[in-house]
């Protein structure tokens, strides 16, 4: 995805009028307040009556309400206020502060000058002519009037608020940020201000901060629409695509109809598989009359296995819309109808001769016609590394139906890495001429193709035609366990690579990829074989790793430390092998000298890891030095709040030095992280001795 636009971003967060608080008798809403209160014997009283009982008191009440940023009650106060006594100059003021964050600048200038004929030099109206030159990108008037607002008050977060909104909007980000920072040390409980920091870290790239000061404004305000959208803006840039799902869906109940949540939600629910939910929200989409509902309805159908039905939702779409066209590429793909999707991908390279999707795809449509494709030439290195590796595999398929192998060989090597734990390691030019027919690598190429446009039926069915022709096909076999770990189908997987290593035996990807689904799956003996046949393709640290994990497990210790120190042989610059040692030596209480030096190794190569300050921690423990103990694991629980073992660790070491009520909390927190993790029930039988 790409980042919010500064155009969006300053549309989206302006006017934060959301109120936070129930004030004196009234309960207040995100829009206005209500019609009617209550006294104090229930009875219903219209609010116009309350206020006109005592108009002083709500001026005031409004005056807090501008101080904590909640602009809509405010406004709904000022023009009731106004019905009553249309000459106090603080009232007037503020409605005109409530007009211009609403964009009514007119009827905003209007109660301005009014408000100015009573008192000249007045703190709210000096912020209301701020807002309104702000709205007409007079910058400079602007923060004249802030500072004049200032020097009169300042202890007031809003003028700092309108002058981060200047400084944002003038592209000086880091001096809004300072102005926002200030306004919400005047007051921790101005709303905007966490709200417009959290969007200005945002185009800063600064996500972690971002993500904080959404946080602590939906703390002030759980119904806080905009800090609910803005967070999961923020998340899904940060590629946590879960939270912002979630995100998106709180900003949607506090805002059914927002288009643009809604069109931001449904593409996102395609980019992370959720097709079926993308299809809801495309429908609601649809119902609402927005145009984006056709384009995630027609992409939902296409990822679905049902070009058909993609193809009928694109007609219905905005013919200017760019990625119409390349969708329905795909649908005709899909069909098998080479041709038109050949036709229409060259339609949007016409418009758009930088457009990655049409352009592997017109390569791998051009190699399945039989068309004359010269790698070399057609598939020219424009674009970064990782698109690059899916052009090098298809290149590569293309020399060997040409049966030159050694290019070949050279552009399935550039390609490794195109998807985690890709590589053609162990497998030679020979090899490659041996393992692959030649009839198998166009249905193959369009399954991969599809593979990463996630149209996973359609690629099971080409991988599938590549296996008839090949049965024992090294890659065909690969990919097609690919589809099968998507589907969470481990058994098929390994079935799948137990084929692809017929042909190929030293196929270092399957080898490994094997063992690792052992292990997963709890079959130590299975998992040590086929590590063992990887490792002799590849010296892999990670292997070694596994292998030393697996030996420890099943009491082998021995042979876990030969591993791990083979580890610190071929990888010194490499923190986890000494960690790893380490961690052996201190669980076993042994070699606690030696286990720290390793560690301390361990802590000066990745410093600040949790997993290394636990370590060190630990042999502390182990060693009686329980004060030492308790520092590294705290601060190893700081590092990594959410691991169980952590805690529980703490928890013992608190409970060795008598502090039970510390131990207590740290063992619950242990279990409320996890419920079933490795000391999980060692947590619980010392938590019931502490009760």
């Amino acid at each position: 995805m790409k980042r919010l636009s500064v155009e969006r971003f300053l549309k989206w967060s302006r006017g934060f009028g959301l109120s936070c608080t129930a004030l004196l008798l009234i309960a207040l809403d995100a829009q206005a307040i209500p019609v009617t209160t209550f006294d104090s014997e229930g009875t219903p009283r219209h609010m116009e009556e309350v206020v006109a009982a005592d108009p002083d008191r709500f001026v005031e009440v409004m005056r807090t309400e501008l101080r904590n940023g909640n602009l809509a009650s405010m406004g709904s106060l000022a023009e009731t206020i106004i019905r009553k006594r249309e000459k106090v100059p603080d009232v007037l003021a503020m409605h005109s502060i409530y007009l211009a964050s609403r964009g009514d600048i007119e009827r905003a200038k209007k109660q301005l000058k009014a408000a100015l004929v009573y008192q000249k030099n007045n703190f709210f109206a000096l912020c209301a002519g701020a807002m309104i030159k702000q709205r007409e990108k007079e910058y400079g008037a602007a923060i004249r009037s802030c500072k004049k607002a200032v020097s009169l008050n300042k202890n007031h977060p809003y003028p700092r608020n309108i002058m981060g909104r200047v400084y944002f909007d003038e592209g000086k980000y880091e001096k809004a940020i300072l102005s926002f920072r200030k306004a919400v040390e005047l007051n921790p409980d101005f709303l905007p201000g966490h709200i417009n920091l959290g969007a200005t870290y945002y185009l800063l790239e600064s996500y972690s901060p971002s993500i904080n000061a959404f946080k602590r404004a939906i703390n002030l305000n759980a119904d806080a629409q905009g800090a609910h959208y803005g967070l999961a803006i923020t998340y899904e840039t940060a590629g946590k695509n879960n939270l912002a799902i979630k995100e998106f869906k709180r900003s949607l109940e506090l805002k059914p109809n927002n288009e643009a949540a809604l069109n931001q939600l449904g593409l996102l629910q395609l980019k992370v598989g959720k097709y079926k939910d993308a299809r809801t929200t495309g429908l609601e989409m649809e119902k609402l009359g927005f145009d984006g509902a056709y384009i995630i309805l027609g992409d939902a159908a296409l990822k679905m296995g049902n070009p058909k039905e993609a193809l009928r939702r694109f007609d219905k779409a905005p013919v200017d819309n760019p990625d119409v066209e390349y969708l329905k590429g795909y649908c005709y793909l899909a069909e098998g109808e080479y041709e038109i999707a050949l036709s229409q991908m060259e339609e949007v390279l016409k418009k758009n001769i930088s457009h990655f999707g049409a352009y592997s795809a017109r390569s791998v449509l051009e190699f399945c016609l039989d068309k004359d494709v010269d790698p070399s030439k057609a598939l020219k290195n424009k674009w970064d590394k990782s698109l690059n590796k899916l052009l090098s595999y298809i290149s590569a398929s293309i020399y060997a139906s040409k049966g030159e192998w050694t290019k070949a060989e050279k552009h399935f090597q550039a390609a490794e890495g195109m998807i985690s734990g890709f590589s053609i390691e162990g497998i030679d030019k020979d090899t490659l001429s041996n393992a692959i027919v030649k009839e198998e690598l166009k249905p193959m190429t369009i399954g991969v193709l599809c593979y990463f446009k996630n149209m996973d039926s359609n690629a099971s069915s080409e991988f599938e035609k590549a296996r008839k022709i090949n049965s024992d096909s090294f890659l065909a076999n690969y990919w097609a366990a690919q589809i099968c770990l998507k589907n969470d189908d481990r058994d098929g997987a390994i079935r799948l690579y137990e084929n692809s290593i017929v042909k190929a035996p030293l196929f270092f990807a399957a080898l490994y990829a094997i063992g690792e689904l052992n292990f997963m799956k709890g079959r130590p003996e299975a998992a040590v074989k086929y590590y063992k046949r990887a490792l002799e393709v590849k010296k892999d640290p990670g292997i070694l790793i596994k292998l030393g994990l697996i030996y420890e497990k099943t009491g082998k210790i021995k042979m876990a430390e030969s591993q791990y120190k083979e580890v610190i042989n071929r990888a010194p610059a490499l923190f986890l092998g000494y960690n790893q040692l380490a961690w052996l030596y201190a669980s076993k209480g042994i070699n606690l000298e030696k286990a720290m030096k390793l560690a301390q190794k361990a802590d000066k190569l990745q410093p600040g890891n949790a997993s290394i300050l636990d370590t060190i921690g630990w042999i502390y423990y182990q060693r009686k030095d329980y004060g030492n103990a308790v520092t590294n694991l705290k601060n190893a629980s700081n590092a990594n709040p959410n691991n169980p073992t952590i805690s529980y660790h703490l928890g013992v070491t608190y409970n060795e030095i008598g502090d039970s009520q510390a131990a207590k909390t740290a063992l619950q927190k242990a279990l409320k992280i996890s419920a079933d993790f490795r000391e999980a029930d060692k947590a619980r039988k010392l938590l019931k001795q502490l009760d």
